[in-house]
């Protein structure tokens, strides 16, 4: 199988979090100690704390982790166990967290190549519907008249007709075998970073009269950073006759993975994200607007700012903006019944912000530049 390898560099503009799942407390498991939030290792304070006071202080403490954690602090010095006492630091970016406050934490790669490739395959999707506008806005209204509010399963099929541009299927055995030509884009988890993280206030606000509606503490990237990944794409051979059907379906679902479809791919999917969040806010919030005019201006014909991780919204995984620029009859009947389905108001109503050198910006806006090897 024949492969091209790139060089992909993910550089942060705004502060961007990938949770992992996992959540520190504050004076439960983690600490607020000048100015910084510690992530407490319990075993080795431990391990620590009996190093400097003794094994039998350890045992007749009663002291919580985060206690023995402050004391160990004060006097640890890196070198003399094979372990910290803290399994994360990072320097605070908002005003201090009351205790009891749950911070969600970062992914161990940070940035994992798989949220990298499902931007991508993403990008490709905006490609293809583009390239054969009509028929594609024809695959959408199966997919939209497929779905019954009330019923979850009426979901589960909606996205096909426009999945099947990339998907097919082939004989295995008794059965059929799904086939995804994204199987051909493959991209690395971080091969190196140059990066800081700190810890953010994420706060989710109504855009229409600036209500706000949730917040989050988060350890995020800083702008600034700089991830690079290695994406390959490959290109297969087939050994079965190619007189066969389903082999040349599957031949030409494998000729939409190339490099120029991504880059064309890329190009409309950025335009098209911040020019749905330009519409999205209005002039409420000014700083961001000028901010999101800005980051266009960085597009070119291999760099791509693009919105993701925490507080992207659909914007950043689905159609949806593009289809409300080609059909907004039919992108109000999707937000109808996904809202009646759900029982909620589809989420282009509010959106992630931080408090960032003292202005409300989106999280999560990244540029994406590819270069070839």
């Amino acid at each position: 199988m024949e492969q091209s390898s790139y060089r992909l560099l993910l550089r942060p503009r705004t502060p961007l979090h990938v949770a992992s799942g996992e959540k520190t407390v504050i004076g439960i498991d983690s600490v607020i100690h000048y100015g910084k939030l510690y992530v407490v290792d319990v075993e080795c304070t431990a391990r620590i704390y009996a190093k400097l006071y003794g094994a039998e202080a350890l045992l007749a403490s009663n002291a919580r982790a985060i206690d023995l954690f402050r004391r160990v602090l004060g006097r640890y010095r890196p070198g003399v166990l094979s372990c910290t006492p803290y399994r994360l630091v990072v320097g605070l970016r908002t005003r201090t967290p009351p205790r009891g406050a749950e911070v969600s934490l970062p992914q161990s790669t940070l940035v994992p190549g798989s949220s990298i490739k499902g931007a991508l395959r993403t990008a490709l999707l905006y490609a293809l519907v583009d390239a054969e506008p009509r028929e594609a806005l024809e695959r959408i209204r199966k997919g939209v008249s497929r779905i019954v509010p009330g019923q979850p399963r009426s979901l589960l099929g909606a996205a096909d007709p426009v999945e099947q541009l990339l998907k097919g299927s082939k004989p295995h055995g008794r059965g059929r075998f799904i086939y995804d030509a994204a199987r051909l884009l493959a991209v690395s988890d971080p091969l190196r970073h140059r990066a800081s993280l700190g810890l953010y206030a994420f706060r989710t606000i109504h855009v229409n009269d600036g209500r706000p509606v949730s917040l989050e503490y988060v350890v995020a990237l800083d702008p600034g950073a700089e991830i690079e990944y290695e994406l390959r794409l490959y290109k297969p051979s087939y050994n079965t006759p190619v007189k066969q059907p389903w082999i040349k379906s599957l031949q030409e679902k494998d000729k939409t993975i190339s490099i120029d479809t991504l880059l064309r791919g890329l190009a409309l999917f950025s335009e098209t994200q911040i020019a749905s969040e330009l519409e999205r806010i209005g002039e409420r919030f000014p700083r961001y607007k000028s901010f999101l005019e800005d980051l266009g201006k960085m597009r070119s014909r291999n760099c791509f700012p693009l919105r993701l991780g925490y507080g992207a919204g659909h914007a950043s995984k689905t159609l949806l903006p593009w289809l409300r620029r080609r059909d907004p009859g039919l992108a109000k009947r999707l937000e109808e019944l996904l809202s009646r389905h759900y029982g909620r108001v589809w989420d282009s109503l509010t959106d992630t912000f931080t408090d960032h050198n003292g202005s409300l910006l989106g999280v999560g806006w990244a540029t994406l530049c590819i270069e070839e090897r």
